[in-house]
């Protein structure tokens, strides 16, 4: 069916392909400019095109997807028909894999104009999107393309839009100035990869939530950032509390190595830890999670053992070495649901000792800060959890509900859902979310939103 292209394509480059029909799937080639290596990923979404195709009939093979590219400067994805043309687990697959890996992606088939930013909320993958308008229908006069120039040292940008007048094509710059560029951040972390099975485990959003738009729902697709307060403790009977917005929380762990967060029944904990485990991870630290429950020992030995185990489960056995070479500044210990810690007081003190000489950062989830607060009662004393910062997560408020709303309805139509449609559909599930919620009777935790949401839909 694309022997005529592949014949044209052999005429222009001047070599014939090495190993066909691999490189006809999916062909990478890589350039030396400026002492920067570029590679271009090209992917034959149209492979099984035909007249009069229907939306979510296509397939892209995900065997022939390369591995993640940790070499090159800039890595660039190119495929003609947009996700929403593959069959939609296929779509999800192929999509994962073109944003983990790409810096800037490439696409066509819509024949409109755009240029767009997505940033994944949970792991801090940023990949820009180019949608090329049409450059050749008989059935139609316009004709245009789309050029980008990159400034890989200054990570700067210009992007021109190129249009037929009739008499030559006009380029346009959509910005005068010059634009930030942002390199995906997946692509620039540390050489730890997260192992399949644990990141199926980071995006899995848990409660069984469905969305009749889309066949299987990421964290992604339903995460807000939670409001909290941070409580400092003055005294026995005196504790101050600091409102502190989700999106503020990420530059306080960094500033702060010892964090405690604390969250009622249901309120969301496993899901923000997910979240703070992918972005840790993003930013070049090497996080590892236990439960409490998991924490049977003050054994020194036995715990490295238990966090050797981990490491080769959330990453691989083959990295276990290297990982206990590296310095503890980039070793993060995220602990779920700390109040079921099987030890008392004079155990979790010996187990602390032993933890914060293991890892620079340490963040515990708990249901109960009285473990906390017991250990760290004097905080003048040496005691191991002195320095733990303490945080409450909070119920969501009417911008947080609707910013979980809007996500909602967004799902699977992000594409086509008009502002209009969208802001109504909004606004009149809100009224009937706050109206379930009534006047404290529920808690308004996402989960609690979500379930709403999903009877209202049913």
């Amino acid at each position: 069916m694309q022997a005529n292209y592949w014949q044209f394509a052999s005429r222009i480059t001047g070599t014939t392909l090495k190993n066909p029909p691999n490189d006809q799937l999916c062909r990478i080639e890589q350039f030396k400019v400026g002492g920067k290596t570029i590679s271009f990923n090209a992917y034959n979404t149209a492979w099984m095109s035909q007249l009069h195709e229907l939306q979510g009939s296509l397939h892209f093979p995900d065997s022939f997807i390369p591995d993640e590219d940790a070499t090159s400067d800039l890595v660039v994805s190119l495929f003609h028909h947009p996700y929403n043309w593959l069959e939609s687990v296929n779509a999800r697959v192929f999509r994962t894999s073109i944003e983990r890996n790409s810096d800037l992606i490439l696409t066509g088939h819509e024949h409109e104009s755009d240029q767009y930013v997505k940033t994944n909320r949970l792991s801090g993958e940023t990949n820009e999107y180019i949608e090329g308008t049409v450059l050749q229908d008989s059935k139609i006069q316009e004709s245009g393309f789309n050029a980008i120039l990159i400034d890989l040292e200054m990570e700067k940008q210009k992007f021109f839009s190129v249009n037929w007048t009739a008499k030559l094509y006009a380029t346009e710059a959509v910005n005068a100035t010059w634009q930030d560029f942002q390199r995906n951040k997946n692509r620039t972390r540390n050489e730890f990869v997260i192992s399949t099975s644990w990141a199926e485990y980071l995006i899995n959003p848990g409660a069984g939530f469905t969305n009749s738009r889309k066949e299987r729902l990421e964290l992604s697709d339903i995460f807000v950032e939670p409001n909290l307060r941070e409580l400092t403790r003055i005294n026995v009977n005196h504790v101050v509390q600091l409102p502190i917005r989700g999106d503020q929380l990420w530059r306080r762990l960094i500033d702060a190595s010892h964090i405690a967060i604390l969250g009622g029944e249901s309120s969301g904990k496993t899901a923000l830890g997910k979240s703070l485990y992918s972005k840790f991870h993003t930013e070049g630290y090497v996080p590892v999670a236990l439960s409490g429950e998991e924490l049977k020992t003050c054994d020194r030995d036995k715990i490295m053992k238990q966090v050797a185990k981990v490491v080769g489960d959330q990453y691989s056995h083959t990295v276990v070495e290297q990982y206990w070479q590296m310095g503890p500044e980039k070793r993060v210990l995220l602990i779920d649901n700390y109040h079921l810690i099987p030890l008392n007081n004079k155990g979790s003190q010996e187990l602390f000792k032993h933890l914060r000489e293991y890892f620079g950062r340490i963040v515990l989830l708990t249901h109960d800060l009285s473990k906390v607060d017991e250990l760290a009662v004097d905080p003048g004393s040496q005691n191991p959890l002195a320095s733990f910062i303490q945080f409450e997560l909070q119920e969501f408020g009417n911008q947080l509900r609707e910013e979980l709303i809007e996500r909602w309805f967004t799902i699977g139509q992000e594409f086509s859902i008009s502002t209009v449609e969208l802001e109504n559909q909004v606004i009149e599930t809100k009224r009937i979310v706050d109206a379930m919620l009534g006047r404290n009777l529920l808690p308004a935790y996402p989960i609690i939103i979500l379930i709403i949401l999903q009877q209202i839909e049913a």
